[in-house]
């Protein structure tokens, strides 16, 4: 007598459940605002949970505030995903949206502008032709005709990251082919007033424009009070630097940024939410306004004569 076996019966396995994530801005799956930060208060409130609460309760979504230390950790988790929202300065942004990382979504009033410019110095005994009349405050000549002036001279610049006091002023020396002579680096602006004062390290110097000026810092006035008269303005630029931005990661949907920012609008009309922001950035500012990419095309358009890799002037 044989004994034969029954087959196996097949069992085809039943289709598993994929859990669907949770959307994000909900309370388990928070948006996270990166922002780099040197120190935080040691006691007392948190800035940054004030602004967590401030945001949770104008947009209805739920926030994490994460601190950074350096920049190249902050746009590293801006690339994998892991913070949603921060704050950029100009080179840090043209870096992360050359990434396709970042959107500029709006841009921070900082001392009563929202862009600043640069301002070519010179001793008065110089010999220079200025083409900038200070009772106006109009620059009266262009860059082409005003900047020639400088082939062949000694620039001041501050040092090699400084967008106002070397990257920038040296791109537009580029775009106009006007070649100097080797620099002198002076680290800080007060020093550059001091140096022409003096007229013995350079021929002429670039600082920041419109958002302020250092010949009127009491650094300067204390010691030398007719730095004005004697430092003057060679030509000065229109304002074509953006300020700090508030910039998005790339996936953020249109509706999200779209409620973000009106959130981030309601804050800031109020005095409190200016200092929220001024307290926990280190930067003050006095409003924000909505923009786009384009407004960064000028920097660009001048920028492109150097060769700048943004990615070695992080926090610029």
């Amino acid at each position: 007598m044989v004994i034969t076996s029954s087959p196996t019966p097949t069992v085809t396995p039943g289709p598993t459940l994929t859990p669907t994530p949770e959307p994000l801005g909900s309370a388990n799956h928070p948006l996270v605002i990166g922002a780099v930060i040197e120190e935080l208060p040691s006691s007392g409130d948190q800035p940054q949970q004030q602004l967590v609460d401030s945001l949770e309760s104008l947009t209805q979504f739920h926030f994490v505030f994460q601190q950074y230390d350096t920049w190249e950790n902050l746009l590293n988790d801006l690339q994998t995903g892991l913070v949603h929202i921060t704050w950029l300065p100009p080179l840090t942004y043209l870096h992360a949206h050359d990434l396709g990382i970042a959107r500029v979504a709006m841009l921070t009033n900082h001392f009563g502008v929202y862009y600043y410019g640069v301002q070519f110095l010179a001793n008065i005994e110089s010999g220079f032709v200025a083409y900038y009349d200070p009772a106006s405050n109009q620059t009266t000549g262009n860059a082409d005709v005003a900047l020639a002036q400088f082939q062949d001279r000694r620039p001041c610049w501050i040092d090699t990251k400084s967008l106002a006091g070397y990257i920038y002023p040296a791109a537009l020396l580029a775009e106009n082919n006007v070649i100097v002579k080797e620099p002198a680096f002076v680290v800080s602006s007060p020093a550059t007033i001091r140096a022409l004062y003096i007229k013995e390290i350079c021929d002429f110097a670039v600082t920041f424009a419109i958002s302020g000026d250092p010949r009127t810092s009491p650094s300067i006035l204390d010691d030398l009070p007719d730095a004005m008269d004697r430092v003057i303005v060679i030509w000065k630029s229109d304002g074509v630097i953006p300020n700090l931005n508030l910039s998005y990661a790339s996936l953020l949907d249109n509706d999200t940024v779209q409620a973000l920012n009106n959130g981030f609008l309601d804050l800031i009309k109020a005095d409190e939410g200016k200092a929220l922001l001024t307290s926990i950035l280190d930067y003050d500012i006095q409003d924000m306004r909505v923009v786009d990419d384009s407004i960064y095309d000028p920097l660009r358009n001048t920028l492109q004569f150097l060769d700048l890799d943004y990615s070695t002037i992080p926090g610029r």
